[in-house]
């Protein structure tokens, strides 16, 4: 993986950012049996300590997410609650002891699409998102992703790929790589092992699975314009998660979830409105729990 910071451009706000998406949906088809999905989901956080400081960190998050076709609009919101934050490091403290933030949000459409063959599979995606506390200046980002994917047998394949994302902040590379083993709608065991995700799910009945699977995540949020941290500034979010999960199809097209998660090696990193690091701090490994609600038209 390489990221490369970035100083001086400034990508736009809202008009732009709409444009961009009316685009997408304009530009790109729709698959030939277009379905409708809904989904839902709710994840709470329990406290974190931060660094070695006695200040800790809760978080809770709601996003929403409608799919059409090859299309993902998605929303999220997640909200903060601080304690002791006259102990936060020096990265995280605020000149009149305020909360670094209180909430972070992040607005998304994303396009991906599967172009299969008898040997060889091409699997490709672009979207547009806004991360953001408050104002959606300079939070936007553009991404993609392309993997060739190879046909061993019915049960196997294996691929490579890449993904990049560009943003006022910084541009990351990435490496995709993967071995599946069985499509998940299927009976007994299924999985896909590479980076940045993994899962393994074992199903038992036809509307009943369980599973686990890990993957590593990173982003940054534009934080507001008169943020007692850095105003217009940058938190960048990178870490690893672990989840279990049980899945039971409730009627046809309506599908619950619970899951619980473990997050590992996560840190922060605090950037100024120019680009420039201003300081970094490592969380405490932290439990979730999340219950998903997806429903298809």
């Amino acid at each position: 993986m390489q990221s490369h910071e970035h100083h001086s451009t400034r990508l736009p706000g809202l008009a732009h950012l709409l444009t961009a998406l009316l685009a997408m949906a304009i530009v790109l088809p729709l698959s030939a049996a277009a379905r409708t999905t809904l989904s839902f989901q709710f994840e709470a956080l329990p406290d974190s300590r931060i660094g070695s400081s006695s200040a800790e960190v809760q978080s809770g998050t709601s996003s929403v997410q409608v799919g059409h076709g090859n299309f993902q609009l998605g929303y999220s919101h997640s909200r903060y609650s601080w304690s002791y934050p006259a102990s936060l490091p020096p990265a995280l403290a605020t000149a009149d002891g305020r909360d670094p933030w209180e909430k972070l949000q992040r607005l998304s459409l994303g396009y991906r699409d599967r172009l299969a063959g008898p040997q060889w599979n091409t699997y490709y995606g672009v979207g547009i998102s806004a991360s953001y506390e408050q104002e959606l200046d300079d939070s936007v980002s553009a991404f993609s992703y392309f993997m060739r994917g190879y046909n061993h047998s019915p049960d196997w394949e294996s691929g490579l790929g890449v993904a990049v994302s560009y943003s006022s902040l910084k541009e990351y590379v990435l490496p995709m790589v993967f071995v599946r083993y069985r499509a998940p709608h299927q009976m007994g065991l299924s999985g896909s092992l590479g980076f940045p995700r993994t899962e393994l799910r074992y199903r038992t009945h036809p509307q009943f699975s369980v599973g686990t699977r890990a993957a590593f995540g990173q982003g940054h949020f534009r934080l507001r314009d008169d943020s007692p941290l850095q105003p217009a500034g940058f938190v960048e979010m990178k870490g690893y998660q672990a989840v279990v999960f049980a899945e039971y199809r409730l009627a046809a097209g309506t599908l619950l979830s619970l899951e619980a998660s473990t997050f590992v090696e996560r840190h922060w990193k605090i950037y100024d409105a120019d680009g420039s690091r201003q300081g970094r701090v490592d969380l405490e490994n932290g439990i979730s729990t999340s219950l998903v609600w997806r429903q298809v038209f």
